[in-house]
């Protein structure tokens, strides 16, 4: 991509993230947006239409797991899936975890597919270590859980065969907020602290806060003093391959719905789009395009709607 193309982009994404959060004001239309392939347009579209229509929860059951002569399913450890054994004393420990007063006091007790504790279903058959894989968490201790219980598609498909949930335990380091904080405003990080009893707890509230159909296994885990964030491996996990996105203007339309989808989070992720007013939130855009129209000055050419009072609410 050219510098021109590039920058393009960047307007591309900032415009939309600005108008999407706009829109948004005192509304709850955020509350109930999904990215879906009824929602999005071009490659992304594709891209959702081919996840949604894979048989997921059966390819991964077979990828990561497999019945042993015992008759007991267990995960299986190659290259390709990047387990590996780990010790019985941590795995012992990680057991020990998954019990209605530690991992599960953790969990959400009412909310989308939120079951309640059962102790067959939470019988843990075996444990693994995660090994390469990750982004910004790239090399942080991981570790796979094989519960007993079955999971069920969303869709309920009776043609595609259930598996066992897999748990992905992730060590949750310390965020930069908090690094922040501790130097520079100690009062502020007192009520953090208060907030949240550690890092995978303000890990695990976020995501509920982000998403609509949170996860019903978030949770937590605390391991030899270390906190782990506790969600389920969706059998859904997909990359996008950039390299199908042959010109700008593909680029662009992609970047325009993660934009959209961004942006609906973090009006998602405040205590409530009703407290979401016009000055504060103008003081908010105001702040964002002082950042980055200096960067981009083809901006000031746009203009951007008012926030308007949505009588939904």
């Amino acid at each position: 991509m050219s510098k021109d193309d590039i920058l393009e982009a960047l307007e591309a994404f900032t415009y939309t993230y600005v108008k999407t959060c706009i829109d948004y004001v005192g509304g709850d239309s955020a509350l109930v947006y999904e990215l879906t392939p009824n929602t999005s347009t071009g490659v992304l579209r594709d891209f959702l239409s081919n996840v949604e229509n894979k048989r997921s929860q059966f390819r991964q059951a077979h990828k990561f797991t497999e019945i042993g002569d015992d008759g007991a399913r267990r995960f299986v450890r190659n290259e390709d899936t990047r387990l590996e054994d780990v010790s019985p004393e941590l795995e012992a420990k990680i057991r020990a975890e998954v019990t209605p007063l530690k991992y599960g006091a953790t969990m959400m007790k009412m909310g989308y597919l939120v079951t309640g504790w059962d102790e067959d279903f939470f019988t843990v058959l075996d444990v693994a270590r995660r090994v390469g894989s990750g982004i910004g968490s790239y090399g942080v201790d991981r570790f796979y859980v094989l519960l007993k219980g079955e999971d069920v598609l969303i869709e309920e498909d009776q043609n595609v065969l259930s598996a066992s949930v897999i748990l992905d335990v992730k060590f949750e380091p310390i965020s930069a907020v908090s690094r922040i904080l501790d130097k520079d405003d100690p009062e502020t990080k007192a009520w953090y602290d208060q907030m949240f009893r550690n890092e995978a707890d303000r890990a695990a509230a976020a995501q509920r806060a982000l998403t609509s159909y949170t996860d019903p296994f978030v949770g937590y885990m605390v391991i030899d003093g270390d906190s782990y964030i506790v969600r389920q491996r969706s059998p859904y996990k997909s990359s996008l391959d950039l390299g199908t996105l042959t010109n700008h203007r593909a680029f662009t339309e992609f970047v325009e719905q993660i934009a959209v989808v961004t942006a609906t989070a973090h009006v998602r992720g405040v205590s409530c789009c009703a407290l979401v007013n016009e000055s504060s939130f103008s003081c908010y855009i105001h702040i964002l395009l002082c950042i980055i129209s200096p960067r981009i000055p083809s901006l000031h050419d746009r203009p951007l709607p008012k926030a308007q009072a949505n009588s939904s609410m």
